[in-house]
């Protein structure tokens, strides 16, 4: 029951425009990416009470954090060098009315594309598991791969709706259908996950007619679960 409890909460993530709009400009290179787990190293809240406008450029220089400052603005359409009393309304605007309070936001920073580990850690928090590494971030698609810590590989022949799909230690997915005992083609699975490339973010992709990058049987595919 456990791991279709994570394929589940993989497909209502896919399902979360937000979510799934955060994990595309991340991709993209715009640095932040949405999450509902405060543990997360550095994950920032919505602002509680957002400052009046004698108080706003102090607080905005020293007490915002840096995520928040990002999202922000890319939110109200800001740029950060005219961040001023005259764009105030704008981005108290974006804090008040487009931020919802379900979501923390982490910065990664522009060099940070990968989302696949992401998507992966937070379908498994959302299940219930709060598991981050060392570093207080979800475990990278290598350490998954590398069955690192709370993680163990499953033989294949027992492979489910709620494994982890890992391709080679570069992606990680949540596995969500299994296709076994086909006449015409051989044993494969459907999975959900991003980090695709720019633009396929939380769909279910499946094994497709040609090629094999979805059999189960793909040496360049290991599935695992958790310990």
């Amino acid at each position: 029951m456990r791991i279709e409890k994570i394929a589940i909460e993989a497909e209502n993530l896919g399902n979360d425009p937000i979510m799934m709009n955060s994990y595309r400009d991340f991709y993209n290179n715009k640095g932040y990416v949405l999450t509902k787990n405060s543990f997360l190293k550095d994950a920032s809240p919505k602002i509680s009470k957002f400052p009046n406008q004698a108080q706003f450029l102090y607080d905005w220089k020293h007490l915002f954090t840096n995520a928040q400052r990002v999202y922000l603005l890319d939110l109200s359409g800001v740029n950060e060098k005219d961040v001023n009393l005259k764009t105030y309304d704008k981005i108290k605007y974006a804090s008040d009315m487009k931020w919802s309070n379900k979501y923390f936001v982490v910065n990664y920073g522009t060099n940070a594309i990968w989302a696949c580990n992401i998507f992966v850690g937070e379908a498994l928090f959302n299940a219930g598991y709060k598991f981050l590494n060392a570093d207080k971030k979800y475990y990278s698609a290598k350490q998954i791969w590398n069955a690192e810590g709370p993680f163990k590989i499953v033989d294949k022949k027992n492979v489910k709706r709620g494994h982890i799909a890992a391709f080679n230690g570069s992606h990680v997915e949540i596995v969500t259908k299994v296709n076994r005992g086909q006449k015409l083609f051989d044993d494969d699975f459907c999975s959900r996950g991003a980090g695709r490339g720019p633009f396929d973010f939380g769909t279910e992709k499946c094994e497709g007619i040609f090629g094999n990058k979805r059999e189960i049987d793909n040496e360049e595919i290991r599935f695992l679960t958790l310990r």
